[in-house]
């Protein structure tokens, strides 16, 4: 299969706006239309909690009645976690970050001014250990996971995830 573009910004921003959110449907097809895959590789019929992965993005499903129902409504599917990462074929980035991250240029101090909060981790004794995480605390318990190359520029990954059970309208 042929690589698509990718992601655009809007679409991984609206990814990180669905997770642990009812009614994501829409943007679960915009994304599979945007990677030239057909709607059930992300709701799959009967529905399945499951795990894709696709040149470089990866998304956490679940389904409130998998095992329960052969077909699944649409609406109930919920994304638990987002994550963007480099293509582990080519190595190369194919879609655009959210919040206008900057895979290859992005520092810690870019990072809090664009997304408007305050990153957590980072410390040395974590860094001498080689982990570059670094955690950021956004709106309705929105949570964004730097993981920062060597030199704290660029990115190695971007996780998206929701803090709290509830879901959210």
């Amino acid at each position: 299969m042929a690589l698509q573009a990718g992601l655009t910004a809007e679409l991984s921003d609206a990814l990180c706006r669905a997770v642990w959110r009812r009614g994501v449907a829409a943007s679960l097809n915009a994304c599979c239309q945007a990677l030239g895959l057909e709607s059930r590789v992300l709701m799959p019929e009967p529905p399945a909690s499951i795990n894709p992965e696709h040149h470089g993005l990866s998304l956490q499903l679940v389904h409130p009645h998998a095992g329960e129902v052969e077909v699944g409504d649409p609406e109930r599917w919920l994304i638990r976690r987002v994550q963007w990462s480099a293509d582990p074929g080519s190595g190369q980035w194919l879609h655009a970050l959210p919040f206008g991250l900057d895979a290859v240029h992005e520092t810690p101090a870019s990072a809090a001014l664009k997304l408007q909060a305050e990153g957590l981790g980072l410390n040395a004794v974590d860094m001498a250990a080689g982990d570059r995480r670094q955690a950021f605390f956004l709106e309705d318990g929105l949570v964004l996971e730097l993981q920062w190359r060597e030199r704290l520029t660029g990115l190695t990954q971007v996780s998206a995830q929701r803090l709290g059970s509830d879901l959210l309208e």
